[in-house]
C-alpha cells in the first residue's frame, strides 16, 4: 500500500508540474500580448499628440492666411478708392482739355499722363486681384488639408477609444 501511495504521489506531482508549465506558458503569452498592446497604445498616444500639435500649427497658419486675406481685401477696397479718385482726376483732366483747346501741347502732355496713370492703376488692380486669388487658393488648400487631418484624427481617436475602453464582460 505504501508503494501505491508513492506511485500515486509521483503521478500527482508530475500532473501538477505539467499543469504549472501550461499555466506558466499561458501567463507568459498573456503578459507578452499585454506588453505589445501597451506599446501600441503609447505609440498611438504619441502620434495623436503629434497630430494635435500639427493641428494647432495649421490653425495658426489658417489664422495668418485669414489676416492676409483681410489685408488683401482692404488693399482691394483701397485700390477701388484710388481708382475712383483716378477716374475723378480723368474727368477733371477732360474738362480742362475742353477748356484749354488753344494750348495743344499742354493738352497732349495731360492726356499722356492720364493714360499712364490709368495703366498703372489697372496694373495695380490686376496685381492686387492676383494676390487675392493666390491667397484664396492657399486658404482653400489649407482647408482641404485640415479636413484630411481631421478625418485622420477622428479615425485614430476611434481606434484609440476601441483599444482603451474595456470590453464588457458577459453576465453570469
Amino acid at each position: 500500500m505504501n508503494r501505491a501511495l508513492t506511485i500515486l504521489n509521483t503521478i500527482g506531482v508530475l500532473a501538477l508540474a505539467t499543469l504549472c508549465v501550461f499555466q506558466w506558458q499561458t501567463n507568459r503569452r498573456v503578459n507578452l500580448e499585454a506588453a505589445a498592446l501597451e506599446k501600441t497604445r503609447q505609440e498611438q498616444a504619441v502620434k495623436i499628440a503629434e497630430q494635435e500639435k500639427s493641428l494647432k500649427g495649421f490653425a495658426a497658419d489658417l489664422e495668418t492666411f485669414r489676416e492676409q486675406l483681410l489685408r488683401a481685401n482692404a488693399a482691394s477696397k483701397e485700390s477701388g478708392t484710388r481708382l475712383y479718385d483716378l477716374e475723378k482726376q480723368v474727368r477733371q483732366l477732360t474738362a480742362e482739355r475742353d477748356a484749354l483747346k488753344a494750348n495743344m501741347e499742354k493738352w497732349s502732355v495731360a492726356v499722356t499722363e492720364r493714360d499712364e496713370t490709368i495703366k498703372l492703376a489697372n496694373e495695380q488692380i490686376k496685381s492686387l486681384a492676383d494676390e487675392r486669388n493666390n491667397a484664396i487658393k492657399r486658404y482653400n488648400a489649407i482647408v482641404e488639408e485640415m479636413d484630411g487631418l481631421t478625418k485622420q484624427y477622428n479615425e485614430l481617436a476611434a481606434k484609440y477609444n476601441e483599444l482603451v475602453q474595456p470590453k464588457s464582460e458577459p453576465k453570469k
